[in-house]
């Protein structure tokens, strides 16, 4: 897949910019939202800039509320109004899986060069030991040992586009540099929704659109970037 164009975003981080149309996967929190800004800022070309949200029915669709005050707020701060939002409903609970997130690129129906994720690297052994498990939320073992090799993938030959995770060897803390060195935290960071604890568990009753500050998406978010 040839590279359009690497934007240095700090030093040893660099943001690959793929042949569109484009694809983003955005939950509302701040690794996708952050992709996203830099997607808008940087990218030139005349496709659409597409980004697909799954509606997360037992987090009150917070998430949904979260990626379009985001997607406004990055359409904003980079002037770029390229840019197609796509959120789709289902009943039940939001499935997990990348096979699942991809399909909905499928059921939309539009032609996707690249899809971009904005999965990151673990914290280290040492903070995840200081993490609480308060209600069954852990962490996702497959970003504790990323592969350089692994953030472009070749899905098509089972039925799906390239895949790009720019911050796979990136940490929340390293998300957080970024976020202050491009002067984002207190423009697009407030906007982001990082929190999965499910009101309808009711342990601390219902945060609103507020972050429990107990799960443990809380736990590494507040880690990464200093606050929620």
């Amino acid at each position: 897949m040839e590279v359009l164009k690497t934007v240095t975003l700090s030093e040893g981080i660099n943001f690959n910019l793929y042949k569109g149309p484009l694809g983003l996967l955005c939950s509302g929190g701040a690794d996708s939202s952050l992709m996203l800004y830099f997607v808008l800022k940087n990218y030139t070309g005349k496709d659409p800039i597409h980004v697909f949200d799954l509606a997360n029915n037992p987090l009150d669709l917070k998430n949904t509320v979260a990626v379009t005050k985001v997607v406004n707020k990055c359409v904003e701060l980079t002037g770029n109004h390229n840019v197609q939002l796509h959120i789709i409903h289902m009943k039940g609970d939001k499935p997990d899986g990348p096979e699942v997130l991809a399909d909905m690129v499928k059921q939309v129906g539009v032609n996707i060069n690249v899809l971009m994720t904005g999965v990151t690297k673990n914290p280290p052994k040492e903070v995840l030991d200081t993490f609480t498990d308060e209600y069954g939320c852990t962490k996702d073992s497959n970003r504790d040992a990323p592969n350089p090799e692994d953030s472009l993938y070749d899905a098509t030959d089972e039925g799906y586009p390239w895949i790009y995770t720019p911050w796979s060897l990136i940490d929340k803390q390293g998300l957080g540099k970024l976020y202050k060195e491009h002067d984002l935290m207190e423009s697009l960071f407030p906007l982001t929704y990082s929190c999965e604890y499910y009101s309808r568990d009711k342990m601390y009753g219902d945060v609103g659109d507020k972050h429990c500050g107990k799960c443990w998406w809380c736990q590494e978010r507040e880690w990464g970037f200093g606050k929620l």
